[in-house]
């Protein structure tokens, strides 16, 4: 069994040390041998050719939103992988995107400044935001479009 322990002062520190550069980006957390694992308190996902690949569970939470892409990639036969991800697999990606529970999916168009694909939301993430959507009844990202228009 893995625990969850989440040390809130390493988090705090990557995510100042990414928004000296861009204050909209999240960070990437990288493991020993250099190979990304999460961001601050969600999962991370890339597709390449229509295959998922996310990091191997033994380095990053293996975090229910994680697991619930997972479940709908089997669900409608979308290949998918487990591996250690480098940041060059990043950049080379056709597109990319993070799972947590507050906003369940939510699409990454590049990274250290560098577009992932065509730097758009890829076909494979809105295709599981809308298996996602459909899946649990609730318009997320209708929700959080709403919830950010009212807030400006």
């Amino acid at each position: 069994n893995k625990v969850k322990n989440h040390c809130r002062l390493s988090s705090r520190l990557a995510e100042l040390e990414v928004r000296r550069n861009d204050p909209e980006a999240w960070p990437l957390l990288l493991d020993d041998n250099g190979f990304i694992t999460e961001s601050t308190g969600s999962n991370f996902f890339i597709v390449k050719r229509d295959r998922i690949i996310t990091p191997e569970p033994r380095n990053c939470l293996r975090g229910i939103s994680r697991n619930f892409v997972l479940s709908l990639a089997r669900q409608f036969g979308v290949d998918y992988r487990e591996r250690n991800i480098e940041q060059y697999d990043v950049i080379t990606a056709d597109e990319a995107f993070f799972t947590a529970t507050p906003f369940c999916i939510m699409p990454c168009t590049k990274i250290n400044g560098t577009k992932i694909g065509n730097g758009k939301v890829g076909k494979m993430t809105s295709f599981l935001t809308q298996r996602w959507i459909e899946a649990v009844q609730c318009d997320f990202v209708t929700q959080s479009e709403k919830w950010d228009a009212d807030r400006t």
